[in-house]
């Protein structure tokens, strides 16, 4: 069985955008050591082109502030 495709999304304009960045970089570590193939993407205004361009079968959103957990 092969890993799912796994688009991991980081950053943002929370003042809590670094935190995101480095918690999202351990989730793509975890996740690459376990076999998924994984894309790590900036949460910005292009982010929905660039979600729609390949094949993603789960969004894994590592996001802190009002578009995050306060969302």
């Amino acid at each position: 069985m092969s890993g799912a495709r796994v688009a991991v999304i980081a950053g943002g304009p929370s003042t809590e955008a670094a935190v995101s960045r480095a918690s999202a970089r351990a989730v793509v570590a975890a996740l690459r050591e376990v076999g998924h193939a994984v894309t790590l993407h900036e949460l910005d205004a292009s982010l929905p082109a660039r979600l729609t361009q390949g094949p993603v079968d789960v969004v894994f959103p590592v996001t802190h502030g009002a578009l995050g957990e306060d969302g």
